[in-house]
């Protein structure tokens, strides 16, 4: 690629730069680092042993139901751990129930 060249100059030429740079180094960016940062908490993950709800047969179940029958924990799970019942959603109080896996 070869630049073109112009045809007829411009009638005003440019300015010069708007202000020189500065001779040195302005103050330290940032202060020097802080500590290290700290490990995140560890939330436990309990079920709440009192609390109950009723499946839709009309039984009653506590959180270990869940992981009673490991062919049917995922279908209970997917049925019932994002509902509300009793004022509570069920995964919030029986977490390792709903976190069950095999």
């Amino acid at each position: 690629n070869n630049p073109t060249q112009s045809v007829k100059p411009s009638a005003n030429p440019t300015g010069a730069p708007a202000a020189p740079p500065t001779k040195a180094p302005t103050k330290a960016p940032t202060k020097a680092p802080t500590k290290a940062p700290t490990m995140a908490p560890v939330i436990t993950c309990e079920d709440d042993v009192s609390y109950t709800f009723t499946l839709e047969n009309e039984n009653t179940q506590n959180c270990a139901w869940f992981s009673k029958n490991a062919l049917t924990f995922a279908d209970r799970q997917a049925m019932y751990c994002n509902t509300t019942q009793n004022g509570s959603i069920i995964s919030e109080v029986c977490c390792a129930g709903c976190n069950f896996t095999v």
